[in-house]
Formats: C-alpha cells, structure tokens, sequence
C-alpha cells in the first residue's frame, strides 16, 4: 500500500487497505455489507478467521434496519462521504468481547442508538 501513495487517490488507497484486510483475513469483501464488516473488523482489531466469526455473529443478530444504519457509519470514507471519528471505539469492542455481561452484540445495539440519536437528533428515535 505504502507503494501506493504517490500514484493512488485517497479512495482508491483506503478501499485498497480494507481490500487487502480482508483478503489477508481470508474474509468476504464483494457487498457493501462485506466491506461495512471489514472496516469493523478493522476498528475491533480482528486478527483471525474466530474473532471474524464471533463479529459476524454479532453483526447477524441484527435486525436489516439496523445494520442498514451501521452500513452508513461504516462505509463512510471521511473523504466523498462526511464520517465521523470514534476514537475509543476499538477500545469499546475489545472491553465489549471481554465482558460476558455486555458482548459485542450489545455494545452493536448501543452503536445502532447512538447512530439513531445522532441521525435524528432524538431521543424518542429509540421508541
């Protein structure tokens, strides 16, 4: 990727990464739902195919809405597309998958409220 850097565009460097991730993860990346996978698995600092497995179940325990609306967060580039910065989110996923009382399925459940509180700008979005 380094190589890259004085010939590619932003764009094509950051899809590049979260292409090469995921072929290094031996994970799929040919939907967006793939791609929205590989940059959380990025953020929860995912290094083998269990971690993926257990992310991916997490993921799956979603219901479409409110995967639809992580999709957005995460395939948003912060370069064609306005993103925002979570800087302690990967701490977040890893102290998530270390508590069996929260888990990463619960901590993606807080994510999808935020996300619905900052999209609205309300509360009462969560009833």
């Amino acid at each position: 990727m380094l190589q890259q850097l004085t010939t590619s565009t932003p764009r094509g460097i950051y899809w590049g990464f979260l292409d090469a991730r995921a072929e290094a993860l031996e994970i799929p990346r040919e939907t967006a739902e793939d791609f929205a996978l590989v940059r959380l698995a990025c953020v929860a600092r995912v290094q083998d195919s269990n971690s993926y497995v257990q992310l991916r179940a997490a993921w799956d325990g979603l219901g479409i809405r409110e995967r639809d609306l992580l999709m957005d967060h995460f395939l948003a580039d912060g370069i064609d597309q306005r993103a925002f910065v979570l800087e302690f989110l990967p701490a977040c996923v890893q102290n998530a998958q270390q508590n069996k009382v929260i888990g990463l399925s619960l901590l993606l459940e807080a994510s999808v409220a935020g996300r619905r509180i900052h999209v609205t700008g309300s509360w009462w979005s969560l009833y």
